[in-house]
């Protein structure tokens, strides 16, 4: 419906005016002057008319007239059909549900597109895809392959998507079973949904790996523990086995008894780390007869072990706290072989020994000490550029200390003693400082550090702080450093121990503590990366579905990052041919996209030329299954009726979606209208401006005829 109207901007009572001025004006020119009266009576008429016209006209548009038209549409109401295409569905039914199931949706699609409704078709396995509407109504590409099942997240996007457009309702069909995401009643909707189950909300005769968990790193000769969750139906007081297994050859089991109709059950694992690098184990339930599902029995694990411990020595002067404290601190990580040698006791194996070999780290503990014990090995350790953390104290020998390390310089008073506490240093940024530290640190007991002077090298950060209950001194703590790649740390007291102590009293663990302990530790062990090319993917977890990325760089001889030289990727696993990629790094890019690979362990070998000389790197990474699907195959109606409630829709079986499509033409959908308005101004119409000015000029052109001026 379109709709015109003309409205002026100043007062419509001011156009009488106007009118009373051009009358006035015609007649001065044609009824008051002798010149008009020369005319014929017909033609003085329609002189006179046309300059009232064009009088009346200009005058008018001082008036600033606007033109506003209004016109309206109505949109159809729209219907988005989203499925749930994801492989529960798949594992759950038969193919001929399925068959009847697609059938049905056809169906239901054609009646409300011949009922004047347009429908759009959604599948969940497009949803972090585009949001086009699906080119085959037939649904010929539903093919429920989707590895995992957001629901919520399916209908959020719907809802984003049409923000700013007409949507009438949404109907989903599923089987109400999500494994990502939150649960989909929780999800707002302003249209009501419209729900189709399918599945059987029957429990069936099944036995399942619901969960497994494990470490994702071990260390070669270390044990490691698999935890599996085991989900059983129908089969009390059956006995099955666990076994895990590798390259087909069984590695461990353990028999599983079911002694309820229905239940869960936990059995641990213990696996040794036999084989370094990247490991592909199989965890499997032996099935029992009558079982519906078999897929569900068996799970994929990755296990990245790792080839060698770290060495960590404990170095100390003489027997104290301190020294359990950093040991048990340290060993705590499971993958650092941590000794302690103290040279005044003497030797005693696995007590007190040096084990020769370059350690990763040394921790001094008031070393070099004013008697110089153990001064020879400090100065072979120093000469080697192991790393080394200092602990000061009242033993410490600081002409000795101050030439081994340029972290903090002290210069100590008298031998005098000072206790203070420690407060975060906020610009540290080497490592992440533990975020309970700042707040524990005024709770704890006080460090004994020497008095006097201390100087902070010219490449040193301060981790922690002196200070005298909140007010800070401006003296370091803990420092470390790194100069010419030789890293060392100094910790400027004693009564680490306490800390410890102290902070299981306030909340109940010392992971604070340990955590700064162990992360400057290996701050220190780190071995800083001399290689010229490196490659290595940009995400640790890599599942079937995710993009595979692998980060290239290249550095010259002073390690600076190089571009725009190419970079040959050779990636390969068991039992498919190798795959080569080329990729050139730039400076805004340097990431190579190999794209979506199947579960399993992958090599790479990288290779360029720098300088002139081959350069090479390997690597491996893992593309894990996701096996979230197979973990539950029974239906939840109850979910799919909650969500429909909750938005005023209805629910449906599969079987029944006909009469769903007849709840729906009920409600009767509406279509939307909309409204669009344009305003103009009429002095702005160039028509209407031709036409005064073609007007005015007849009315010259008329007068000129007739020898008038």
């Amino acid at each position: 419906m379109d709709k015109i109207q003309l409205y002026t901007q100043v007062p419509w009572p001011w156009s009488l005016a106007c009118l009373v001025l051009a009358l006035g004006y015609a007649w001065l020119l044609y009824g008051a002057s002798s010149e008009g009266r020369t005319y014929g009576k017909v033609l003085r008429g329609a002189l006179a008319g046309l300059r009232f016209v064009v009088a009346l006209a200009l005058l008018l548009l001082l008036l600033q007239p606007v033109l506003r038209y209004t016109s309206t549409v109505t949109d159809q109401p729209k219907l988005v059909i989203a499925i749930d295409d994801s492989e529960s569905i798949k594992i759950g039914t038969t193919d001929a549900a399925r068959a009847e199931l697609k059938a049905g949706l056809v169906k239901a699609n054609n009646t409300l597109q011949e009922a004047g409704i347009s429908t759009e078709i959604r599948r969940l396995s497009e949803q972090k895809g585009s949001a086009n509407q699906t080119a085959d109504p037939t649904l010929a590409a539903l093919t429920y392959n989707a590895g995992t099942s957001d629901l919520s997240g399916f209908l959020t996007k719907i809802r984003n998507d049409f923000e700013n457009r007409h949507l009438s309702g949404i109907v989903l069909v599923s089987d109400g079973l999500y494994n990502q995401g939150t649960s989909p009643d929780f999800v707002a909707s302003r249209v009501p949904i419209y729900t189709v189950g399918i599945g059987d909300t029957i429990p069936k005769q099944d036995l399942s790996i619901k969960a497994v968990n494990y470490n994702r790193i071990s260390y070669l000769g270390n044990k490691f523990m698999v935890q599996a969750v085991l989900s059983n139906y129908g089969y009390q007081g059956q006995t099955s086995r666990l076994v895990l297994s590798k390259d087909g050859a069984e590695i461990v089991s353990q028999i599983v008894r079911f002694g309820s109709k229905s239940g869960i059950t936990e059995l641990n694992l213990t696996v040794p780390a036999t084989t370094a690098g990247q490991q592909h184990y199989v965890l499997s339930l032996v099935p029992l007869a009558g079982e519906y599902s078999k897929d569900n029995n068996q799970v994929n694990l990755y296990i990245d072990v790792i080839d060698g411990k770290e060495r960590i020595v404990i170095a100390a002067s003489a027997p104290h706290p301190d020294v359990k404290a950093l040991r048990s601190a340290l060993e705590s990580l499971g993958n650092l072989e941590v000794s302690v040698w103290m040279p005044s006791l003497g030797t005693v194996p696995g007590v007190n020994e040096l084990k020769p070999g370059k350690p990763d780290l040394v921790i001094l503990h008031q070393l070099p000490d004013v008697l110089g014990t153990g001064a020879t090995q400090l100065q072979q350790w120093a000469s080697q550029g192991v790393p080394m953390w200092y602990f000061i104290g009242g033993q410490t020998n600081f002409t000795a200390l101050n030439a081994l390390q340029p972290a903090i310089v002290v210069q100590p008073k008298a031998n005098q003693q000072d206790k203070v506490s420690g407060t975060v240093a906020p610009t540290f940024a080497r490592f992440n400082v533990p975020t309970d530290l700042a707040s524990l640190l005024p709770k704890l007991p006080p460090i004994e550090v020497p008095f006097g002077q201390y100087n902070l090298g010219p490449q040193s950060d301060v981790i922690l702080n002196q200070s005298l209950g909140s007010v800070a001194v401006g003296k370091p703590l803990l420092a470390v450093s790194s100069v010419n790649g030789r890293k060392s740390a100094v910790f400027a007291g004693l009564g680490l121990w306490q800390w410890r102590l102290q902070s299981f009293v306030e909340l109940g663990n010392q992971t604070a503590i340990d955590q700064l302990i162990q992360r400057t530790a290996l701050y220190l062990s780190a071995k800083d990366d001399k290689r010229k090319l490196r490659c290595y993917p940009v995400n640790t977890e890599i599942y079937e579905q995710d993009q595979v990325a692998l980060q290239t760089e290249l550095y010259n001889d002073l390690y600076e990052p190089i571009y725009n030289q190419p970079v040959t990727v050779k990636v390969s696993t068991k039992g498919q041919p190798p795959k080569s990629f080329t990729v050139t790094p730039t400076e805004s890019n340097n990431k190579l996209n190999i794209g979506v690979l199947k579960p399993g362990v992958y090599t790479y070998e990288a290779t360029a030329t720098v300088g002139g000389k081959a350069e090479s790197t390997k690597g491996q990474f893992t593309v894990q299954a996701l096996q979230l699907e197979a973990s539950n195959t029974t239906a939840n109606f109850a979910l799919l009726r909650e969500v429909a409630a909750k938005s005023g829709g209805a629910f449906a079986p599969a079987s029944q979606v006909d009469g769903l499509v007849d709840k729906i033409l009920k409600q009767g959908p509406k279509g939307q209208i909309r409204s669009f308005e344009d305003l103009s101004d009429l002095v702005n119409i160039k028509v209407i401006a031709i036409v005064i000015a073609a007007l005015a000029i007849l009315e010259w052109f008329i007068r000129k005829l007739k020898g008038a001026y």
